[in-house]
């Protein structure tokens, strides 16, 4: 699409007998579409642009299948770029569906653990203890990556 617009500006540009109005309506002058929306826009401004100098394009080497050319690819860049959004919306949503999903397990979890201190508290200590090792927080998570990170750091003994 940019190399399609890059042309017909060139063209436009290096024309002999371009005035100021002709040049100022194919967007000459304006910067080189950075990203996709500016690309589209500019690419509406040359369309705008044929249809209201079309004599003057035609003469000039900007004929009817430019323009259907164009507009294809600016049709094309849409779809793409509706795919691409599509794709996005969708990683998103799996990745809210699994951060439910773990949420509700680790509450499940946190659940099963309360009642098995509960219930062992008393007959068996060591067996509530572990069942309150499982009950997950931020701070145990925190720990844990802190000692694999020190872990990872210690420099290996050689022989």
């Amino acid at each position: 699409l940019r190399k399609m617009i890059t042309r017909i500006r060139d063209v436009v540009y290096n024309s002999p007998n371009v005035t100021g109005e002709i040049s100022k309506a194919y967007g000459i002058g304006e910067p080189y579409p950075s990203s996709i929306p500016k690309a589209i826009a500019m690419a509406e401004v040359i369309t705008e642009a044929y249809t209201a100098f079309k004599a003057w394009s035609n003469l000039n080497g900007i004929i009817d299948a430019d323009m259907e050319t164009l507009r294809n690819q600016v049709d094309l860049v849409r779809l793409a770029e509706k795919a691409q959004g599509d794709a996005m919306e969708e990683r998103t949503n799996l990745t809210q569906e699994f951060l439910m999903l773990q949420k509700k397990i680790e509450s499940e979890v946190t659940t099963i653990s309360k009642r098995g201190i509960l219930a062992f508290q008393k007959t068996n200590p060591e067996l509530a203890t572990k069942f309150k090792a499982l009950i997950p927080s931020r701070r145990k998570a925190r720990a844990k990556a802190s000692q694999a990170k020190q872990e990872t750091a210690k420099p290996v003994a050689t022989t």
